[in-house]
């Protein structure tokens, strides 16, 4: 989604899919991995904000794809 403004900054919001553990029933075997890659490189130039949504459900510091995050943002200093 893109909003644009007349006086002030743009906005984009790019959703990825899901981080999945396992690739489902006819996809191919590296599907987690190529939308970990995807993620990665859309969340890395440093002028974007990560928001991270997980169930509530989980807690985070014991949620599977807080290394990853990691790697995108060592400090987590982005959303800030």
């Amino acid at each position: 989604m893109r909003a644009e403004f007349a006086h002030c900054p743009n906005l984009t919001i790019i959703d990825t899919p899901g981080f999945v553990l396992k690739a489902k029933k006819g996809e191919p075997e590296n599907t987690p991995q190529d939308i970990l890659s995807m993620v990665k490189s859309l969340a890395s130039p440093p002028h974007r904000i990560l928001l991270f949504l997980q169930q509530s459900s989980v807690e985070w510091c014991s949620s599977l794809w807080l290394d990853s995050i990691r790697e995108i943002d060592p400090t987590f200093r982005k959303g800030q």
